[in-house]
């Protein structure tokens, strides 16, 4: 291949067989590119650099930057915790095979390219050379299979990998994944980063039990290390010196990531309004997910700038298709015509810069954004809604939600809704919890609500969101056979497109049937001190990879 020419995958997916790809030339600071469409019978995934990375150099190197986090995480065995505040920390430490890009796809990370056989059950990773552990060892693919057993035996999301069959190392830098069946979805949940299939040294996870992993083995081949674990006081991480950065483009979680600050302090401060004066003063130079209500006092104060972090969370409520009220269409439906979205989500976002209205069930975003169902959407029709209350014979028994006082925005968006609703002639009762005990109500008490909200974050795969819908999984009460016989046609189908099209219908009957309703988009935002540059969130996340200090210090 000339130089300056690189082959690099284009929206290829899990299984398909038919891949875009780009050549490229480079020309002075520009880029000219042509696109091939090739049919490959066994499909080979190659990434290369397209542009230039985001940095190089660090403008500056060193200097410390404290961050007030959410909360302290409740483990740094990262395979073993669906908590953010471990993905948080997580993503700095160790990396995976595969990663997600700045549109929530597949990229390559510690694999630099994959084939995957003819009948789409076999994916071969090449790993890249030159990685280490923080510990100095190199990284092999026995080092892999190991981590993959651990996961599949270890991880709270083992069901995501469940039909892979086995692992094996050809030879030192190559493995070898076999599933039982093609799936669509393996790749993007191999990828998904929360938590994700963290690679780490087979002497150190070796006979380890699901959270016990010692602070002396958490040993990842990220751009930073762990230096020390305070539970409830602070996280300590240090620039790897001999981290080996990929080429490309930084994006997402993929691409190059240059380490500039030389420590990060992730501190606990689970009290919002200590964050925001933590941030207003100076002590932390980046506060996590602040309150709405301080979003424009944030960006009044000199030195401060707000990052919003968009996508975040969509609102969605259930409602209970089998028992109570609302098992009579008719019902549902009035819920659905009578709502003002805008309202609710102004009440849940407190700001119109952090929230917008939506119907897709995946960000916009995302390739897997649809309008299907929109019309059926946000119709705001309450008179509409009072004759169908009236039309199905309501008897006045109490519409029961339940909502979460954990979230802000949820609880709000809860308030709004149940005005609205007596607003339609229904008698309403708002019932708050603390998260886990408002979801395990909503799985296990079936009888006890009417309405359950929910919050979900991004999937970067439609295959990580089949749980919600599946009569099987009893997540939630609805069964729809088509729905069902759906998702399982779109776990197999190889073409991006196609799937699109089987999802798109999947959500039209959710429209249709309705045991959910959508609310819309909110956006959490952040705050950073100006004297840290490059920063931009992503995910649930902050990043301090290619980020770097105005005037590098240490306190």
């Amino acid at each position: 291949m000339d130089a300056g020419k690189t082959l690099c995958s284009m929206n290829s997916t899990a299984g398909d067989t038919w891949i875009h790809a780009r050549t490229c030339w480079s020309s002075g600071d520009h880029m000219i590119a042509k696109c091939l469409r090739l049919h490959l019978v066994g499909a080979l995934c190659i990434w290369g650099v397209a542009t230039a990375a985001t940095i190089d150099k660090c403008p500056t190197q060193g200097g410390t930057v404290r961050a007030a986090m959410t909360g302290s995480p409740p483990t740094l065995d990262f395979i073993t915790s669906f908590a953010a505040s471990a993905r948080d920390i997580g993503v700095y430490v160790y990396e995976g095979l595969v990663t997600v890009d700045a549109n929530y796809d597949v990229a390559p990370q510690l694999a630099e390219r994959w084939t995957i056989s003819p009948d789409r059950k076999t994916y071969t990773f090449y790993l890249r050379s030159g990685v280490k552990f923080h510990d100095g060892s190199p990284l092999t693919a026995d080092d892999v299979v190991a981590s993959m057993e651990r996961f599949l035996a270890q991880s709270p999301r083992k069901a995501d990998l469940s039909n892979v069959a086995s692992t094996r190392a050809i030879d030192a830098r190559t493995v070898q994944i076999t599933l039982s069946q093609p799936s669509a979805a393996f790749l993007p949940l191999l990828a998904y980063p929360g938590p994700a299939m963290a690679v780490m040294p087979k002497k150190l996870i070796a006979g380890v039990a699901a959270g016990k992993l010692p602070q002396s083995s958490v040993i990842g081949t990220g751009p930073y290390r762990l230096v020390e674990w305070i539970p409830d006081r602070y996280v300590h991480l240090q620039r790897y010196a001999q981290y080996v950065p990929q080429q490309g483009e930084a994006s997402g979680y993929a691409g190059r990531k240059v380490a500039c600050i030389e420590h990060i302090y992730f501190v606990p401060v689970p009290e919002a309004s200590s964050r925001v004066a933590g941030v207003e003063s100076g002590d932390y130079d980046y506060g996590q997910n602040l309150p709405a209500e301080s979003y424009k006092r944030i960006n009044a104060v000199k030195g401060l700038k707000s990052a919003v972090l968009k996508p975040y969370y969509e609102i969605a409520m259930h409602l209970n298709t089998q028992s109570g009220p609302l098992k009579n269409w008719k019902l549902r439906r009035a819920v659905q015509v009578g709502l003002n979205e805008e309202d609710v989500m102004l009440s849940a976002a407190s700001d119109k810069a952090l929230y917008r209205l939506d119907p897709s069930f995946f960000f916009r975003e995302q390739f897997w954004h649809s309008t299907v169902g929109a019309s059926r959407y946000n119709e705001n029709n309450m008179a509409k809604a009072r004759a169908l209350v009236k039309e199905a014979g309501y008897d006045g028994t109490p519409i029961r939600i339940n909502t979460s006082s954990d979230f802000q925005f949820m609880y709000s968006a809860a308030l709004a809704t149940e005005s609205q609703l007596r607003q339609m002639g229904f008698v309403t009762k708002l019932q708050a919890y603390d998260y886990p005990t408002m979801i395990d109500i909503f799985r296990k008490k079936r009888g006890d609500w009417d309405i359950s909200y929910n919050a979900f974050s991004i999937r970067n795969d439609p295959g990580g969101f089949t749980f919600v819908l599946k009569s099987d999984s009893g997540y939630q009460p609805y069964a729809n056979k088509e729905v069902d016989a759906l998702l399982d046609k779109a776990m197999q189908e190889p073409d991006r497109k196609a799937r699109l099209k089987l999802y798109d219908r999947v959500q039209d009957l959710v429209y249709e049937d309705i045991p959910m309703i959508k609310q819309g988009d909110v956006f959490g935002f952040d705050a950073v001190n100006d004297k840290v540059q490059g920063f931009e969130p992503f995910y649930t996340t902050p990043r301090f990879w290619n980020v770097w200090l105005s005037k590098a210090s240490d306190r």
